[in-house]
């Protein structure tokens, strides 16, 4: 479409950019609207007057001034009412003003028009009809009604009121002159020979000169105006827009709305400076002036460029953005784009420097995208992935380095070179100090970076620091703790006092400083750019919008998974939209240096996103499917959502965000024994050697516990090859041996080396050394003692000691030896600090690790149980003892089991609270081991408790147990020597093949005793 290129309309556009439009509206604008034009006024007073002969501009002033002087006040009031209090409607000239959203509307009418139009469109202006309403005007947008008000009966028509002028609307006068000084003034629905007009700009003239804006005029005249009238309202300071300054397509547009050519003509001539921009713009510089708005971010998302641009699009497959164009002069225009740059592109070097440095920074913006390619039609241009930048600190997130993180949070002495704006260089170091908890440096940093923002009106830069200086206020009071003097062992990554955290809360709590009230400032051209971060980083709505979004798609993947999809398998649309919106939140909020992942709500927003990813694993008929060939959808293959194949982002997203609780009971939710990965085994070893090496150096490490145990429970589900396993748990040792090692990392552990287990042998001597460390662990009484510690909570709670004895291949499990302070642990429990944790040393680590002994240490642990059980029975002690072959069994220490056992039962009996465990049946279980391993010597003597347990029962009662009481899922648990004693009496077997066949068809049996049916009863 043909467009000229108007400088007057650019001048007009670029004052409602920077939001310094004013619009002066005439009678001729209201005239559409059925009201009389100026002259048509005069002329209804004339007709009172009895005046027939044809009315003048010298006229205008005059008649209404005879009728005044001969009728009266009331008289000359009455007449205007007639005239005007008629039903009147805003029109389409109306519409349009509104729409060019003026800094203020100024209007010689006396009418409601423009009243009705801004309240039809919503909008806000405050109405001065007299200079009395000036001083309460509080909305910074006006519509002035310079000639009065019909309501408030000071209008100005007659002689006497423009004589009058300067006295009774000595303010608003003022202000109007005002208006013209830094304002673009446009004139619509006025005349070439508007005797306002004219006044109104030879006033300004003869009192300001030439230093006043330059006004435009919308022309509606018909007919082109000669060069001289043109050159004579130049000279008033106003220049003609009229139909021939417009497109002819434009000039003979329709106007069905209104009768009048002129109303008409106004119209066309409005619509055309809305359209004017768009037609006329430059693809290449357009698009390098939009990006602008970019220029302090390094990651955009995409919704914030297609509303810049203000185009449709979608995501297709491969993460191209495909343009949807609304109009044929959009698709022209992107298409254009896409043929300039790739034109570019492809003759580079023979660009001037100008294009050059356009191309690149475009090329730049678009980089900060996720994306690969842009599409229209049947055009693309593919975006340059080497000018993708990633930041050290964001590389450091995502290999786990928290130590290069913490050395580039000390290094405040450092000049910081990564960006060439000191302020964003400035946010990141503060960035750092806050990914290891030093939220006061961090504040400190931003407190300095946002005046500087504010000075050089980075406008986006200063919202992202605001936002998080907002955030790390709320950090710092949930930190400030009674009456301390300084602030240790907190949330805090440093050591602060407390009357510090103090004064910043208050500065900060005092301060001027309102984002909210910034932006209200900022022209609209400027409020258009930053509009997306201002919307974006309203306190938590980003969080909260990001929350809720992915539950919307959790739930599209969760319907998924009961979906069969036609052709070759592939990850289906919902798990990419998924992924595609986790991954945009977390590059945008890190790269960006926004603080937002210690939210509970980003953890609730993580936690769905792992969650759906592993839902997949949830369906486990994941072949092709080929329909009968009867079926209507015969020669089609259909196949389940596949399993997704964790990357290395999603491996920091899981360890990072998750408690490793939750995650490992998603694993028990959806049976998953392994997950696909698309990192190699080394890369995983790196990513945990990083991590260690951070734990042991950054001062602040209660974020990297919980990585650490989230890593441990996660690559217990992957795949590791040897070399690198072996190095993971050699750096494992490293950190036993070197810090304090809370007892939830050594139950994750476990889980690791167990999920390992099965995919390979683990080599006894790593079992070994770990149980030395741990052993080493307890004996050191910075991390051990009566008090406690992490080590001894790992014994108590989750037998540490057994759990990685059973590790050991059987195979070489009687000639291993394991090398521990045996003397120094014995001496401990008796005299020294581990006094207090005697019995469980002795049940849960001393009796596991005899087996692995020298001889003589294996004497010292025999001596010194006996000892234990003689100056106070322990039934568990006794039974493990036995079992492990320390003891010989005992008739002494039988009935001293005997009778504990009574006194068990009756305390149990007597007792109205039940315990859980149950301690009755917990005394009978010790029996019940020393029955299976023939460590009994009187079975008489526990024949009283039968009825307490069933297996219990079983166990003593042999050949007399009722074997309807018998459990199945027992067979899980029962040695092959046992089975075969069972299954060799005819009369238990039968009864058992009924339970197992009444099972079966209820459907009650776990697969593996499902097998065991199967293997010895139906072979």
């Amino acid at each position: 479409m043909t467009i000229k290129k108007n400088l007057d309309i650019e001048a007009i556009l670029d004052a409602i950019n920077r939001d310094h439009l004013v619009i002066f509206v005439g009678a001729g604008v209201s005239a559409n609207s059925n009201l009389p034009s100026w002259a048509g006024l005069v002329k209804e007073f004339a007709s009172g007057l009895g005046i027939d002969r044809e009315i003048n501009s010298d006229d205008y002033l005059k008649i209404p001034q005879y009728y005044y002087n001969q009728r009266g006040k009331n008289e000359y009031l009455k007449k205007i009412m007639e005239i005007f209090n008629v039903p009147l409607s805003p029109n389409i000239i109306h519409d349009y003003i509104i729409k060019f959203k003026p800094r203020h509307i100024m209007t010689t009418n006396y009418d409601n028009l423009i009243e009705q139009a801004i309240e039809k469109h919503f909008m806000f202006y405050d109405t001065v009809k007299e200079d009395l309403d000036l001083p309460y005007s509080s909305n910074g947008r006006m519509l002035i009604k310079m000639h009065g008000d019909l309501t408030r009966k000071n209008i100005v028509l007659k002689e006497d009121d423009y004589l009058n002028y300067s006295i009774n609307f000595k303010l608003i006068e003022s202000y109007v002159r005002s208006i013209f000084i830094n304002n673009t003034v446009l004139f619509v629905g006025y005349s070439l020979q508007d005797y306002d007009l004219k006044l109104i700009m030879k006033n300004l003239q003869g009192i300001l000169g030439d230093h006043f804006q330059k006004a435009y005029l919308i022309d509606s005249s018909d007919s082109p105006r000669l060069s001289v009238e043109k050159d004579y309202f130049k000279n008033l300071g106003v220049n003609l827009i009229d139909k021939w300054d417009i497109s002819k397509i434009y000039s003979d547009k329709e106007v069905p709305e209104l009768k009048d050519p002129q109303g008409k003509n106004v119209v066309r001539i409005l619509d055309y400076i809305f359209r004017y921009k768009e037609s006329v713009r430059n693809p290449l510089d357009f698009c390098y002036e939009k990006f602008q708005s970019f220029d302090s971010l390094n990651k955009i998302r995409v919704k914030d460029l297609v509303n810049l641009l203000d185009i449709g699009y979608l995501i297709e497959e491969g993460e191209a953005l495909k343009i949807i164009p609304s109009s044929t002069e959009e698709n022209d225009f992107y298409i254009g784009l896409i043929d300039r740059l790739n034109t570019i592109k492809q003759s580079y070097e023979q660009q001037d420097w100008e294009t050059k440095r356009k191309f690149d920074y475009i090329n730049l913006t678009l980089s900060k995208i996720n994306l690969t390619k842009i599409i229209i039609a049947d055009q693309s241009f593919i975006l340059n992935s080497s000018n993708k930048k990633e930041t050290s600190i964001i590389k450091d997130v995502l290999s786990n380095n928290y130590f290069s993180i913490n050395l580039l949070a000390k290094q405040d002495y450092k000049t910081m070179n990564d960006y060439d704006n000191k302020i964003i260089n400035e946010l990141m170091r503060a960035y750092a100090k806050y990914l290891v908890n030093q939220f006061v440096s961090a504040f400190e940093i931003l407190e300095k970076i946002s005046i500087e923002s504010y000075r050089k009106k980075n406008i986006i830069s200063l919202y992202i620091i605001e936002f998080n200086k907002r955030y790390l206020i709320g950090k710092l009071k949930r930190n400030r703790i009674g009456h301390q003097t300084i602030i240790l062992g907190t949330d805090l990554g440093e050591t602060v006092f407390v009357e510090q955290i103090n004064k910043i809360i208050d500065t900060y709590d005092n301060s001027n400083i309102k984002i909210e009230d910034v932006f209200e400032m900022l022209t609209r051209k400027d409020k258009d750019n930053v509009r997306f971060i201002h919307d974006l980083l309203q306190e938590q709505g980003y969080v909260s919008q990001r929350l809720f979004h992915i539950k919307e798609l959790a739930e599209k993947v969760t319907e998924d998974l009961d979906t069969s999809f036609n052709g070759p398998p592939s990850t289906p649309t919902s798990v990419s939209n998924m992924i595609r919106d986790v991954y945009e939140f977390f590059d945008y909020t890190h790269q960006n240096f926004i603080m937002v992942d210690q939210y509970s709500e980003v953890r609730e927003y993580f936690f769905y996103y792992v969650k759906s990813l592993l839902s997949t694993y949830s369906v486990k008929e994941k072949s092709e499917v080929q329909p009968d060939s009867d079926d209507l959808f015969s020669g089609f293959l259909f196949h389940r959502i596949p399993n997704h194949r964790f990357s290395d982002k999603d491996i920091i997203i899981t360890t990072k965000y998750l408690e490793w609780k939750k995650l490992d009971k998603l694993f028990e939710e959806f049976k998953i024994d392994e997950i696909d990965t698309s990192c190699p085994s080394i890369q995983l070893r790196g990513l945990f050697a990083n991590l260690i090496t951070s734990y042991l150096e950054v001062e602040y490490t209660r974020g990297l516990r919980e990585i650490l145990k989230n890593m441990l429970c996660l690559f217990g589900k992957i795949k590791i090859n040897k070399e690198d396993f072996d190095e993971i748990v050699e750096k494992m040792l490293a950190l036993l041996r070197s810090t304090y090692v809370e007892s939830d990392i050594y139950v994750t552990l476990l889980k690791f080396l167990y999920a390992q287990n099965r995919n390979q042998s683990i080599e006894a001597d790593l079992i070994s050394r770990l149980i030395v460390s741990f052993v080493n662990k307890i004996l050191d009484s910075k991390y051990n003692g009566n008090q406690g510690g992490f080590e001894l909570d790992a014994l108590n709670n989750n037998n540490c000691i057994q759990g990685l004895i059973n590790l050991i291949d059987k195979q070489v499990i009687d000639g291993l030896k394991i090398e521990i302070d045996t003397e120094k642990l014995i001496h401990s429990i008796q005299y020294g600090t581990l006094s207090n944790n005697k019995r469980s040393i002795v049940l849960r680590l001393l009796i596991p690790v005899y087996r692995f002994l020298v001889p003589e240490h294996q004497e010292l642990i025999n001596v010194n149980v006996q000892k234990f059980l003689s100056q106070s029975f322990d039934a568990k002690i006794y039974g493990a003892a036995c079992n492990a072959d320390i003891l010989l069994p005992s008739v002494v220490f039988e009935k001293e089991l005997s009778q504990t056992l009574q006194i068990t039962k009756d305390e149990t009996e007597k007792s109205k609270v039940r315990s859980y465990p149950n301690p009755l049946k917990s005394a009978v279980g010790v029996v019940v081991s020393l029955l299976r391993h023939n460590k009994i010597i009187n079975k008489e003597l526990f024949s009283g408790f039968i009825g307490i347990d069933d297996f219990y029962d079983l166990v003593l009662q042999e050949n007399d147990f009722d074997y309807q009481r018998f459990n199945l899922n027992w067979f899980s648990y029962l040695g092959e020597v046992e089975v075969k004693k069972i299954l060799s009496n005819p009369m238990a077997k039968e009864i058992l093949r009924k339970k197992f066949v009444k099972s079966l068809v209820e459907d009650e049996l776990d697969p593996k005793i499902k097998r065991f049916y199967l293997d010895h009863f139906e072979s």
